[in-house]
């Protein structure tokens, strides 16, 4: 997941920040999120699955499949069967259909993180398919408990802040 598409971004960017204490503890959560992925999210198909290798053509099921077998290596440690073709197989919670904020934003130790938004129905398996079509797909790996994983967002730190200067 890259948030490179901030740094060149000619869309509107929304940011939300609450802040909250308890005592001396203080915290400042941050919503990110960008029309155009707003409105991506709002024409999404939310009753059925989605198949990123069927939905490709010609190298692109190429990639897709490069993609759902890293996927895999990475959360096993086991390598893929070269000889066959993998996909990543997800569903999407309609509840994005309705917001505008994709991430939340924080700092760990000094690093900006992003933390995708997932809501209950969001699901994301790996799978084998056929080669050319994606069809006659079988599971082989759950990996939606890994959906929200915060990633680092170092090359777009000075930009959010200098965003957040902005606001004030």
């Amino acid at each position: 997941m890259g948030l490179d598409y901030l740094e060149n971004c000619e869309n509107t960017v929304y940011t939300r920040m609450s802040f909250e204490t308890n005592g001396t503890v203080g915290r400042v959560t941050i919503l990110l999120g960008d029309n155009d992925k707003t409105e991506q999210l709002q024409n999404a198909n939310y009753y059925g699955t989605i198949n990123s290798y069927a939905i490709q053509e010609g190298i692109g099921m190429e990639y897709a499949s490069d993609v759902a077998g890293n996927i895999y290596t990475y959360i096993t440690g086991n390598d893929v069967d070269d000889d066959k073709e993998y996909t990543i197989i997800s569903t999407l919670d309609e509840r994005h259909k309705t917001g505008d904020y994709q991430y939340y934003m924080y700092y760990d130790n000094g690093n900006l993180m992003a933390k995708p938004i997932i809501y209950s129905g969001d699901t994301a398996y790996v799978a084998t398919c056929d080669r050319g079509t994606g069809y006659n797909t079988q599971k082989i790996l759950d990996f939606t408990e890994y959906l929200d994983s915060p990633v680092y967002v170092a090359s777009n730190e000075e930009l959010l802040n200098k965003a957040m200067t902005n606001q004030e």
